[in-house]
């Protein structure tokens, strides 16, 4: 009768301790299929479109790729990238990845979760164009790069990919 005890204590305390390594799992790791903190994804999305409009610009300018992006880290993984930089609070972290062809097109990436992004197209001589929402449901926004800030803010907050003024400047 002893041992019976004792097995079920060890059962009860086993089961007992599989929510608490959950949670420790959870709280190391974050959440393993994305990030869902709004307001993260709005300083990503933020960053990431006013960088695409800088960058449009520069590109229609003087017809070349960014050799140097302050803001952004380099060399990065994937290789098929240039730049990277991460969104990031204290818990999540959201990527953001920028690359730049011969043709002058570039592509930014930026990754909430396994299946929820926003992507920019752009380049010399060719229409900004953000792609976003769930895979299921793809939206598409084309953005004039001589837009004035407060517009573009407008169209960012009517759309949901920001949810406030941006801070930054153009």
């Amino acid at each position: 009768m002893k041992k019976f005890f004792l097995h079920l204590i060890v059962v009860i305390l086993f089961l007992a301790s599989i929510p608490l390594g959950i949670s420790v799992f959870f709280w190391i790791v974050g959440n393993p299929l994305g990030v869902s903190d709004v307001k993260l994804i709005n300083e990503a999305n933020e960053f990431a479109i006013f960088e695409a409009v800088d960058i449009q610009r520069n590109i229609n300018n003087e017809g070349k790729c960014p050799e140097e992006m302050d803001l952004w880290d380099s060399p990065v993984f994937p290789d098929e990238y240039q730049f990277q930089k991460n969104i990031e609070n204290s818990r999540d972290s959201i990527p953001v990845w920028f690359s730049c062809g011969e043709d002058l097109k570039f592509h930014i990436w930026v990754r909430y979760s396994i299946d929820s992004d926003l992507a920019i197209k752009g380049g010399k001589g060719v229409d900004l164009v953000v792609v976003y929402g769930h895979f299921s449901e793809r939206k598409n926004l084309v953005i004039d790069t001589l837009i004035e800030k407060d517009k573009l803010d407008k169209v960012l907050i009517r759309e949901k990919l920001i949810t406030k003024s941006s801070t930054r400047t153009q």
